[in-house]
């Protein structure tokens, strides 16, 4: 049974729709991400999970309970939903020490001052903030005042923890930490919790499942893998990691790109025998040759045009058939523009989405 239960959930402001029949669950002990562009609608339907907005259609179920069901009237309080909250700004009380920040809402319960102290003896040192406890939050760290939010909300021991991108405000190295901190956490825990993050290698990283959403919709669900190697949508694919696009037409068996080019590879059901598509080629599953490959399949003499040193990798831009395709190569590989390649991409590396087909969700 899904802890969390969105069913055809609307929310407009004014004649905006913020929020267009998202539906979706989220399993007991996972973490959901809702995952997108600014603008989409996965902050305020975190908002609405939360009881901070009013959704105008559908229903929220947490637990067996409804906790908004407009067309019945049904409209429970925030404080009545039993959810923890960590907000991209921290909002911590600048008077109050660590110890009393995260205190501050057992106090609001009146629970007595053994549990108290307890509570925040556990969660300090499972966000190891253990010895910070005297100290204000104005002298302590972005990623510790971070901890301390989310130390907060634990301490209630919420059955639902709610994430409003709080990993914004950091910095890089600091925020790629944090992250892995809080998968660890999540793991050791199991608290059901929705993320929101514009983030992709964030979501990647800390997800148990992501619902990539777009003006107001969910276009697809899955884990992190099955989404990034079976988008099921155009945006999903260009969204989540770069990719190299073609649009061809599906024609006995193969794919009929721009450029000339034949593809193979896996051809949807959906797609048809005569169906348009979007061919999408990850630059890291192309592979660069400076003689022409024995391969049968998938294999395209072009021109490299430039090339950008980015530490791990070398990202390579190759003109193939009028169009530019990027891919990634050892950095070790000595290389000189203008001269003739050969890429090449096995078949079932090739990912192939029909362009008139609905959206999976």
């Amino acid at each position: 049974m899904p802890v969390v239960r969105l069913v055809n959930l609307q929310k407009r402001f004014g004649a905006v729709i913020a929020v267009d029949s998202v539906s979706l669950e989220v399993a007991e002990g996972h973490l959901h991400t809702l995952l997108g562009p600014s603008g989409c609608g996965k902050t305020t339907t975190l908002r609405c999970i939360a009881g901070l907005e009013r959704p105008d259609g559908g229903e929220i179920v947490i637990g067996s309970r409804i906790m908004a069901a407009p067309g019945r009237g049904i409209l429970v309080p925030p404080e009545q939903r039993g959810l923890g909250m960590v907000f991209q700004s921290y909002a911590l009380w600048p008077h109050l020490t660590v110890q009393e920040n995260i205190a501050f809402g057992l106090r609001q319960q009146k629970r007595s001052r053994a549990e108290v102290e307890a509570r925040v003896s556990e969660v300090l040192a499972l966000t190891q903030l253990a010895g910070l406890e005297a100290r204000y939050p104005s002298e302590i760290s972005g990623g510790q005042q971070q901890r301390v939010a989310l130390a907060r909300s634990l301490a209630l021991r919420p059955g639902v923890l709610l994430f409003d991108e709080p990993l914004s405000n950091l910095d890089a190295k600091l925020r790629e930490s944090m992250r892995l901190e809080l998968r660890e956490l999540q793991r050791t825990l199991r608290t059901t919790s929705v993320y929101v993050t514009h983030d992709q290698i964030e979501a990647m990283v800390i997800s148990d499942r992501i619902s990539v959403m777009h003006r107001g919709r969910v276009l697809q669900t899955g884990t992190a893998r099955e989404l990034y190697e079976r988008p099921a949508d155009p945006f999903v694919a260009d969204f989540l990691g770069a990719s190299n696009f073609l649009r061809g037409r599906v024609a006995d068996g193969r794919i009929l790109a721009e450029g000339g080019l034949t593809i193979a590879g896996p051809i949807p059901d959906d797609a048809g025998s005569d169906g348009e598509v979007l061919v999408s080629l990850r630059p890291e599953r192309v592979t660069l040759h400076s003689t022409a490959p024995d391969v049968p399949t998938n294999c395209w003499r072009g021109e490299l045009v430039g090339q950008v040193f980015a530490g791990d990798h070398v990202l390579c831009r190759v003109m193939v058939g009028g169009h530019e395709m990027r891919v990634r190569v050892d950095p070790f590989v000595t290389l000189e523009n203008g001269k003739t390649v050969w890429l090449h991409i096995p078949a079932e590396k090739v990912t192939v989405i029909p362009l008139e087909s609905p959206s999976k969700t």
